[in-house]
């Protein structure tokens, strides 16, 4: 869903078949790698996907999911048991939190990025109205053992102008 309503793209989703015959490709054998493998989706949240579970108990701590934090937490946490990581985008910190990433609210997904730790990684996008929060973000992140990396959004955009 985006902010100005549901997008008039048609429903795909990635055949788990397909995934599973890509990861074999490229895999030393019974789904051995030697690279990290990254399961993101450009128009949505990954961590939806109906078999993310079960390309996160094949693959394990090799696999990061791109998320906006909608995820189940109970599925989130058998994910974390898989040992895969989360990458999650942040638009804001509490009250700022679902601003721009509509569907997504503080609550919920402190708790999720509180259960996950160590196993998340947040990027929190920073815009002009939520800039003031980043302290926030940063204690937040620290006290709980997760990664951060910070995008400005706002500079990204004047480059391409």
């Amino acid at each position: 869903m985006h902010r100005w309503g549901k997008r008039k793209y048609p429903e795909m989703d990635l055949s788990l078949e397909k995934v599973l015959h890509a990861l074999d490709s490229i895999s030393e054998g019974f789904f051995l790698f030697d690279r990290p493998i990254y399961l993101k989706s450009a128009y949505g949240d990954a961590a939806l996907w109906p078999d993310v579970t079960r390309i996160s108990k094949l693959v394990g701590s090799g696999l990061t999911i791109s998320t906006y934090g909608m995820i189940q937490p109970k599925l989130a946490h058998m994910i974390k048991t898989h040992k895969s990581m989360f990458h999650f985008y942040v638009d804001g910190y509490r009250d700022l939190c679902g601003k721009i990433f509509h569907g997504v609210n503080w609550p919920d997904l402190a708790g999720m990025l509180s259960d996950m730790n160590s196993n998340a990684m947040v990027e929190f996008f920073v815009y002009e109205h939520n800039k003031h929060q980043i302290p926030n973000m940063i204690r937040f992140c620290k006290k709980r053992n997760i990664k951060i990396k910070f995008t400005n959004v706002e500079n990204a955009r004047r480059r391409r102008n």
